[in-house]
């Protein structure tokens, strides 16, 4: 006796694994692209959030003796 294929009704098509990840971080990165576009357009949410500073200070970068440097 010859084992066949049993006839049933004809099944979907399913795309590899790989496809369904590479489909689900494209749309992840789609959704942190809007986000970071919609954040940076709003602004901080706190008004004192500033980005960091850097660099030498507004006063020329002193030692820290407040003009005092003699004694």
């Amino acid at each position: 006796m010859s084992v066949s294929a049993a006839a049933g009704p004809p099944t979907r098509f399913r795309p590899a694994p790989p496809v369904i990840v590479a489909a689900f971080l494209l749309l992840l990165l789609a959704a942190f692209a809007v986000a970071y576009a919609a954040g940076s357009s709003v602004g901080p949410v706190d008004p004192r959030m500033h980005p960091a500073r850097t660099g030498v200070p507004a006063n020329g970068g002193g030692s820290g003796t407040h003009g005092m440097d003699g004694m």
